[in-house]
């Protein structure tokens, strides 16, 4: 009787360890990498200054906008999150635009994005 409570011990442990290593494992190995954590990061940040407004476009979206077709931003357009640096956002959207021009109003093709 004393073995089969044992056993039973041992099979519930046995389940709570590896299901412990399992869920280590799902983990991204660099947090920083996890974009969650990186928007999290940026809503800390913006909620230290409120001047600063949360902004998937770091706060570009009037100067985007009227470039599209529509005036809606693709989907394939990029965010700002995991870009701690303006400057570097601005330079990868302004490579975006020239290489979807297809997605560019005729009259806006060679438009940038300047401060």
């Amino acid at each position: 009787m004393k073995l089969i409570y044992l056993l039973i011990i041992l099979f519930v442990y046995s389940g709570r360890i590896f299901s412990q290593n399992d869920n280590q494992n799902s983990r991204p190995k660099d947090i920083k990498d996890n974009p969650q954590y990186l928007k999290a990061v940026q809503m800390e940040q913006n909620h230290n200054n409120p001047n600063i407004l949360v902004s998937e476009y770091f706060g570009y979206e009037s100067k985007i906008t009227p470039l599209f077709v529509n005036d809606l931003i693709p989907s394939s357009f990029p965010k700002s999150i995991g870009y701690t640096d303006k400057e570097k956002y601005r330079e990868t959207i302004n490579i975006w635009l020239k290489e979807n021009q297809s997605l560019v109003k005729p009259d806006k093709k060679n438009s940038l994005i300047s401060e």
